[in-house]
């Protein structure tokens, strides 16, 4: 009997705790679909704000001389450029816009994951070869020196480069050369 009783215990504590669960659960079903209702409404929240930060960082990276540009972001994350009243897609832009829009785009998101998770701005950028796809004959490689130069909202940018015209534009700069399969540091200033 007492075995009996202790099984119908058991059997009674896991009822109520399947019902605890299904509770849980039905909540759960209740948040996803209320979640779900207003998920457009972030969504675009979110698009409005990114492209608030990526519009502030491309002024600040052109020094407002191109004012007339607005930067659109669609459903899809897609950057678009609006001058003079047209849309301009970015296959439509020259390699220099380009790199200035992929640049303050990047910097916008970046800021964005750094507020909601950290609650502060970048503090720290890297660049890897950021004129790549930049000419010196057009002054695009010195327009993004000084356009970096201009950066408030970054504390500290490194900066790895081949480009010479790039370097000029740094306060400090740290030259790696290979010699006999030998790294070798010379610091310039």
């Amino acid at each position: 009997m007492d075995v009996l009783k202790e099984r119908l215990e058991n059997a009674e504590r896991k009822i109520n705790r399947l019902l605890k669960i299904e509770n849980i659960l039905e909540v759960a079903k209740e948040i996803r679909v209320a979640y779900r209702s207003i998920q457009p409404k972030l969504r675009s929240e979110f698009i409005t704000y990114l492209e608030r930060i990526v519009q502030q960082e491309l002024d600040e990276l052109t020094g407002y001389e191109n004012t007339l540009w607005n930067v659109r972001i669609d459903e899809k994350y897609t950057p678009f450029i609006e001058s003079n009243g047209q849309e301009r897609d970015v296959s439509n832009l020259s390699g220099g816009e380009r790199t200035f829009l992929a640049f303050a785009y990047r910097l916008g998101i970046g800021q964005l994951i750094m507020q909601s998770r950290f609650g502060q701005g970048l503090s720290m950028l890297i660049l890897d070869e950021p004129t790549e796809s930049l000419g010196s004959e057009d002054g695009s490689i010195e327009r993004l020196a000084e356009a970096i130069s201009r950066l408030k909202t970054v504390e500290q940018v490194i900066a790895v480069t081949h480009s010479e015209a790039f370097a000029e534009r740094a306060d400090h700069v740290i030259r790696l050369e290979k010699e006999d399969n030998v790294s070798k540091v010379f610091i310039e200033r």
